[in-house]
């Protein structure tokens, strides 16, 4: 064997002795850390257990996503998803007591429930394209909890950033002074929607338009497909889960 041979022998046992890798580590058994990661259980401790098929759908009904869950403080939750109907109360056994809002809403995005109990459902519309929801969606409805439809806002079908339409309604909260908040701007959308005017809307819980605040960026007070928001102590609200930013605008008082 030839000494370049051997130089060459030699300087690849020793990377391989860097890397860790080769014929001899190979046969070496699993570090405790790497067992660790693929073990099917937890020695965390877990308050919460599983209820499988919780809860249980009435005849006809089908699965479809869960986009808002409201506890109403008795064990019961108010849920809303995307089938039909789309707006189900739950009682703290599982069964669903209450159903409505069938054939209204394109596409649920966003429940909130306001000081009096009334709920609030936004409809954000279809996320492209779709003639069959033509002259449908990018609303925001009130509903009491026996099911009246008490209000729609916004103009169905009309996809536009003003005071009494929606570029489409994403989430919505309450307000420390007890209006509504509603994330406005949905990506992605209809290539007939306003494609920029991403915002914040204010508006009391009869309906009338306060202001907005935001446009569409990816700068501080600025918004790309807002999805969630959360009140503050101090009265303002934030958007954590926006689709590209996160941004804090003030909600007055």
């Amino acid at each position: 064997m030839s000494k370049g041979t051997v130089t060459k022998l030699a300087s690849g046992a020793a990377l391989a002795a860097v890397l860790g890798v080769g014929v001899a580590s190979s046969a070496q058994e699993p570090s405790p850390l790497f067992e660790l990661s693929r073990r099917p259980t937890s020695t965390m401790s877990n308050p919460y257990r599983l209820i499988e098929n919780w809860p249980t759908l009435r005849p006809g009904m089908e699965w479809g996503a869960a986009i808002g869950l409201i506890p109403d403080g008795t064990g019961g939750t108010w849920m809303m998803f995307r089938s039909e109907p789309p707006i189900n109360y739950i009682n703290a056994d599982g069964q669903i007591e209450k159903s409505f809002g069938d054939g209204l809403i394109v596409q649920a995005h966003g429940f909130c429930m306001d000081g009096d109990g009334n709920l609030w459902a936004g409809d954000s519309g279809p996320f492209g394209d779709d003639p069959s929801t033509a002259g449908r969606g990018f609303q925001l409805h009130k509903f009491s909890q026996d099911g009246e439809l008490l209000m729609s806002l916004g103009q169905a079908g009309v996809s536009a950033a003003g005071e009494d339409t929606f570029i489409g309604p994403t989430a919505c909260a309450v307000a420390p002074n007890g209006n509504i908040i509603v994330a406005d701007g949905h990506w992605p959308r209809p290539s007939t929607a306003q494609q920029d005017g991403d915002r914040l809307v204010e508006i009391t819980t009869d309906g009338e338009f306060v202001r907005a605040v935001g446009r569409l960026g990816l700068g501080p007070g600025e918004f790309m497909g807002p999805t969630r928001w959360r009140s503050t102590r101090r009265g303002g609200c934030s958007s954590p889960t926006g689709r590209t930013t996160a941004s804090r605008s003030s909600t007055g008082t």
